[in-house]
């Protein structure tokens, strides 16, 4: 008799659960299954939040990569240039032109003067030495552009580049004639190098403008 109350007892338990079900299952169910959307939805949203940073990341060191490369075969380039024979030549031309002229200020002073008036007394040997001149001139300004884009970042990679003696090169014999050709030249390229071997700037400071 007693075992036949409990399991009464138990049907009318799960009935009663079942009619709970019926009655409020319509009520509770699109909350439940709103939040699971949400919750789907959100467990999307930072799953493609975590593979667009590491696209991203991903990105940035393929740019840096070829970045670096095209730098690399930039400084290639240069540093091959700069051991042609015709650089060699042109090098030796432009300073047997300043064997005419003292080191100090006044031989710089002197020496653009001259290649100014050059132009006028000995036309061929004028457009000789120009030649020379923007070819030397185009090699230091190829290292400046890569220092001045960021593309090297480091000075000491730059003093790699154009050792002393080079960058000496550029400021007793280049300088004088790019003034000589312009008094208003650019100056930036020259006061970069003269930052660079701050020993240099005392010997051979910017060139003041005149009127030639």
């Amino acid at each position: 008799m007693v075992e036949n109350e409990n399991i009464s007892d138990f049907t009318i338990f799960i009935a009663s659960i079942f009619v709970f079900l019926l009655i409020f299952a319509p009520i509770f169910a699109p909350i439940f299954f709103a939040n699971l959307v949400i919750s789907i939805a959100l467990i999307i949203s930072i799953i493609g939040a975590c593979f667009a940073k590491i696209s991203a990341e991903s990105s940035k060191e393929s740019s840096q990569t070829a970045s670096q490369a095209l730098t690399a075969s930039v400084v290639d380039s240069i540093m091959r240039d700069y051991a042609k024979q015709k650089m060699y030549k042109a090098m030796r031309k432009l300073k047997k032109f300043k064997t005419h002229f003292s080191d100090d200020n006044e031989g710089r002073e002197k020496m653009k003067i001259a290649f100014h008036e050059l132009e006028n007394t000995n036309e061929k040997e004028f457009h000789n030495l120009n030649n020379y001149r923007r070819m030397v001139s185009h090699h230091f300004q190829r290292i400046y552009y890569l220092r001045v884009t960021n593309a090297i970042k480091d000075d000491k990679l730059m003093k790699n580049l154009s050792s002393k003696y080079q960058t000496e090169f550029y400021l007793k014999i280049i300088e004088p004639l790019e003034a000589g050709i312009n008094p208003k030249y650019e100056k930036n390229s020259f006061n970069y190098y003269r930052k660079l071997y701050p020993e240099l700037e005392k010997d051979y400071p910017e060139i003041k403008e005149s009127n030639l």
